[in-house]
């Protein structure tokens, strides 16, 4: 087959291809907005926030950073702080990259932001090396907007292989594996990481579900964990 009709035949095979989703799909380093009603309301929200408002510690994320709202951890240990959390449910590294480049840094300076970001691209099926990516991407851009401000990276918690209701559940192996590609981001002079999924683990190393009752996100008592886990850090 000549060059020029190999190339032909390539480009006509790669379009279908892609069009079905069966082509090249990582967009964990590119910043994507998602279109659902209630994500662009918090987006707009937040990047209001940032405008107007100011804070010390800044929490950005998903579902588990938006549930600090819903819990008296975040009363008892940060309200008091200064800290405000950012965080929308299904977000993977591409929306929460998206929001940070489009408002939701703002005027805010805070001396401390906290990030986890990443579970939500395991459920799409996003490989670790991926995920860290992305990850590293989102670090950059608070790195770019935010000179002054230390990064603290956190690692993906433990994270159930399904959400059935169980007394426990074993942990999904790419967990750790996501994790140790994270835990090479930090620079320990402006970027930090820090990794207690450990202290989500029963004696067997599995996770409770008085700790995770879907084995994703967290009870009272798995946020009350969450902030004795982060205290340390601040004091």
């Amino acid at each position: 087959m000549k060059a020029m009709d190999r190339l032909l035949w390539m480009m006509l095979m790669i379009g279908p291809l892609a069009a079905s989703g069966c082509g090249p799909s990582r967009v964990t380093d590119r910043a994507v907005p998602r279109d659902e009603p209630e994500w662009v309301r918090l987006h707009d929200l937040y990047s209001e926030q940032a405008r107007t408002g100011s804070c010390l510690l800044l929490f950005l994320g998903d579902s588990i950073t938006q549930g600090w709202g819903n819990h008296p951890a975040w009363q008892t240990h940060f309200a008091s702080r200064n800290a405000a959390h950012f965080g929308i449910g299904g977000d993977g590294t591409q929306h929460l990259l998206y929001r940070i480049e489009n408002g939701e840094i703002g005027q805010l300076r805070p001396e401390t932001v906290i990030i986890l970001i990443g579970t939500n691209n395991l459920s799409m099926g996003d490989s670790p090396a991926d995920i860290a990516v992305g990850v590293g991407k989102v670090v950059a851009s608070v790195r770019r907007q935010l000179p002054k401000s230390e990064v603290l990276l956190l690692g993906l918690l433990p994270r159930g292989l399904s959400r059935l209701k169980a007394e426990s559940q074993e942990p999904d192996p790419r967990v750790p594996a996501t994790n140790a590609l994270l835990k090479t981001l930090k620079d320990d002079r402006s970027v930090f990481y820090l990794d207690f999924g450990q202290a989500f683990l029963n004696a067997t190393g599995r996770i409770p579900a008085t700790l995770m009752p879907d084995f994703l996100h967290l009870s009272d008592e798995g946020y009350e964990r969450f902030a004795e886990c982060l205290n340390p850090c601040f004091r």
